[in-house]
């Protein structure tokens, strides 16, 4: 789900509190809920936390403190209910080592967890232990005037430790600027230079290398071997270079998006009647992989999604009494100035006549 999109506000209140191994609560906790835009906050003295503001839909919820982690724990949330326990265990630990092309160990360099807020910093002899939950997690170090450097690893099981060295170089300067197919300048293009080495998915949680200015440049203060670039707004489509070796500064990038799909409607229910505050869903796959984009539907039940790939995608609506049934929705049509307005009305036709009606 793209990371930059928002909701409305809500009315609902998620409270709950924060427990150790023995049940003992955990005050200074950090807890993130998958909103958007994400949000977190820490636990009080006796591990209570909450968020305010929801809608009614389905949240997951995590916690971390020092070395124990809690969660992901998925509610669904339709009204003020009982608190949520977020039980913490031991995490899983990764000892990573930052080096120059030397292998000289790099002091005071940041080594994070991609897409989460787990971070530490080297030491004298270039290591640094964190802390993620267990399984796969992308691990970012930058230091100085060195190019950032991103590895995959597999953090194991809980209370294990993986080790891993990053070597860090020297990089180069990389600028340019993001137009449209009429070569206009884009701005607030969030731009993402991306390492081709491993596998390493796109992730929308991850924060942006640069955003283009009024006119479109943006510049990138280091890089350093294989690299795509990945160029996302919300209104066109998301665009990602051919592959190319960063061997020397580049002046002269240039990214051309093209206009993104938009897609819109009404979400009824069983009735026809509008339904308000629904959450509308659509995956796409695409060359950054399965991405997630959504929006909330208005009093009127009317809603609008922009910025999607032209693509195909599987669309459903969630409200607080019902889910719509899934179905698979052609992307790669005209765009919606150049739609009319008998098109437009026969599309939200379809959607009320098939799966945005909410089956209860």
């Amino acid at each position: 789900m793209p990371a930059h999109n928002s909701e409305p506000a809500g009315s609902l209140r998620l409270a709950g509190r924060v427990v150790g191994p023995d049940a003992q609560v955990i005050a200074g906790a950090q807890v993130w809920i998958d909103s958007l835009p994400p949000r977190t906050t820490m636990s009080a003295s006796d591990g209570a936390f909450e968020f305010e503001g929801l809608l009614s839909r389905t949240y997951e919820v995590r916690a971390l403190a020092g070395d124990l982690v809690g969660g992901p724990q998925v509610i669904r949330l339709v009204d003020h209910g009982a608190p949520m326990l977020i039980k913490l265990r031991e995490g899983a630990h990764v000892l990573v080592t930052v080096v120059d092309a030397m292998r000289t160990p790099i002091a005071n360099a940041s080594v994070s967890v991609v897409g989460d807020d787990s971070a530490a910093t080297t030491d004298a002899k270039g290591q640094a232990r964190i802390t993620a939950h267990p399984g796969w997690v992308a691990i970012e170090a930058t230091g100085g005037d060195y190019a950032p450097r991103r590895v995959s690893v597999t953090s194991a099981s809980s209370g294990t430790t993986s080790r891993i060295t990053i070597v860090l170089h020297k990089g180069f300067e990389v600028s340019g600027r993001v137009v449209d197919q009429d070569r206009n300048p884009i701005p607030n293009v969030r731009v993402y230079a991306r390492q081709s080495s491993g596998w390493l998915p796109f992730d929308d949680a991850e924060k942006e290398t640069a955003v283009t200015d009024e006119g479109g440049a943006f510049r990138i203060e280091s890089a350093i071997g294989m690299h795509t670039f990945v160029a996302i707004d919300d209104e066109h489509a998301p665009t990602m270079t051919s592959n190319f070796d960063i061997d020397r500064a580049i002046t002269d990038l240039e990214i051309v998006m093209k206009a993104g799909a938009v897609y819109a409607g009404a979400v009824v229910d069983a009735d026809d009647k509008p339904v308000a505050q629904a959450r509308v869903y659509l995956d796409t796959m695409g060359r950054l992989g399965p991405r997630r984009f959504s929006a909330v539907s208005d009093a009127n039940g009317a809603f609008e999604v922009r910025g999607m790939p032209r693509t195909m995608a599987t669309a459903y609506a969630v409200s607080a009494e019902a889910v719509g049934d899934e179905t698979m929705v052609s992307l790669d049509g005209p765009t919606r100035a150049a739609r009319s307005k008998a098109s437009s009305q026969a599309n939200r036709s379809e959607i009320r006549r098939d799966w945005w009606c909410c089956r209860r």
